[in-house]
């Protein structure tokens, strides 16, 4: 099932589905694991994040019970994170290969490669993953028996129309924070307000018929943005330990890539970000009222 709402049923009965929905898929990922680990995990991150994007819609509406949910949804995706981070670090120095093929000569790639996979086999001994999947999955368990039933006494329009302004207004601020003072950290908490936007958004596809082509260009956004955070994660790994990637001029080299490929996609993206939040939010939340009642015309 689609990470959206029904055009059927009340809101919060929808919302309510959506996360028991999600909650199903991450205990499936973390106890199946019939992809491998490494997609498992990756799966599985997603299918929280999409339901922290739920809690930080009903934020207000949720009040003790968001912060609640949200600090423990916050610490299974940290755990998860530190399996993830080892496999996306390699990933992304094969696209780095792949966009500098002169520069990245085999040679160079393969002695960054064998860091990655030294260092991937230090993080697996020292978090025991099969441990730590299994307390991952009894923590979903938990929230999956309580958060559903917040989510559908909080959940209505208002709170739903109220939640959608707010996280376009945290991506709108955080672009802006961006534009002002351009640093890694600050791209990072710009990504994750365009992610929880962009679910948002696909949440209200569903139910409204009228978001598709702004979801598509904020996928894209948000894949600049994650690519740009994974070379961000790689050039702070070989910094930390240089000697481990190969010889000073093989690191110079892969360096010298990441900050290049780095400055091509947050060009992209700030230029992608002024476009998708050029309206104020008033203005975004005269639009989501048009496509609302258009939405709710078009199933009567």
């Amino acid at each position: 099932m689609a990470y959206r709402l029904r055009r059927k049923g009340s809101l919060a009965s929808e919302l309510a589905r959506v996360v028991t929905k999600e909650f199903e898929e991450a205990r499936k990922e973390i106890g199946g694991r019939n992809n491998g680990r490494t997609e498992a995990v990756h799966e599985a991150r997603k299918h929280v994040k999409k339901i922290r994007a739920v809690l930080h819609l009903l934020e207000k509406a949720l009040g003790d019970n968001f912060r609640t949910h949200d600090r423990r949804l916050k610490a299974v995706g940290h755990q998860l994170s530190s399996l993830r981070d080892v496999d996306a670090e390699a990933e992304t120095m094969k696209a780095v290969r792949d966009h500098y093929p002169r520069l990245v000569t085999p040679s160079v790639f393969a002695g960054v490669c064998g860091g990655l996979a030294k260092q991937k086999r230090r993080t697996v001994a020292r978090v025991h993953p099969d441990r730590l999947l299994q307390r991952v999955e009894l923590e979903l368990r938990r929230d999956a028996r309580s958060m559903p039933r917040h989510v559908r006494r909080g959940g209505g329009h208002r709170a739903l129309l109220a939640g959608l302004v707010r996280g376009y207004r945290r991506a709108r601020t955080a672009m802006d924070a961006v534009i002002a003072t351009p640093e890694d950290a600050g791209f990072h908490a710009w990504r994750r307000r365009v992610k929880d936007h962009w679910y948002h958004m696909r949440l209200l596809e569903g139910r409204t018929g009228r978001a598709d082509v702004r979801i598509r260009r904020l996928r894209q956004l948000e894949t600049w943005l994650g690519d740009d955070h994974n070379l961000v994660m790689l050039r702070a790994t070989i910094l930390e330990a240089p000697a481990r990637f190969g010889d000073e001029r093989m690191t110079a080299v892969v360096l010298g890539c990441v900050a290049k490929y780095q400055t091509t996609l947050r060009r992209r993206a700030l230029k992608s970000g002024r476009q998708l939040f050029a309206s104020t939010p008033s203005a975004f939340r005269t639009q989501i009222d048009k496509w609302w009642r258009k939405g709710r015309a078009r199933s009567t």
